[in-house]
């Protein structure tokens, strides 16, 4: 006798939704619902395909991957101050490039001024930036 097509399933260890409680056919499956709308997704998905909202949170130190926001399980860094201090380090090295490519373009616009201004602003550069490097 040869075994009917459910028993075959059965017999290699497929999970039926017949014979699964609701939470075993979700995590065989790899489904989870959003806790906003109550909807199936993908437990791979970072978004609720239908409201969505955030489903997986990356913690941006270890890269630990989480169900909920705020603090990281496996590190305890705090998700928003992490950020803020990325952030606020990231706005000062661009404040200092930014400065940076200014003094050159001053410095070019006043060497190609020069004849018409005779070299004046350029003087005073060198002057205004020895004085500044003493302090």
């Amino acid at each position: 006798m040869h075994p009917t097509r459910k028993d075959r399933g059965n017999a290699q260890g497929a999970c039926t939704s017949r014979h699964a409680a609701p939470g075993e056919f979700n995590r065989y499956n790899g489904l989870m619902e959003c806790p906003k709308c109550k909807s199936q997704a993908r437990d791979t998905a970072r978004f609720c395909p239908r409201c969505h909202a955030t489903l997986r949170y990356e913690c941006p130190s270890c890269h630990h991957q989480q169900t909920h926001g705020g603090n990281c399980d496996k590190c305890g860094i705090d998700f928003l101050k992490y950020l803020g201090a990325i952030v606020a380090g990231k706005k000062a090295e661009a404040d200092m490039v930014h400065d940076r490519i200014e003094k050159r373009t001053m410095l070019m616009k006043n060497i190609f001024y020069t004849p018409f201004t005779m070299g004046i602003p350029l003087i005073r550069d060198l002057l205004v930036g020895s004085k500044k490097s003493r302090r």
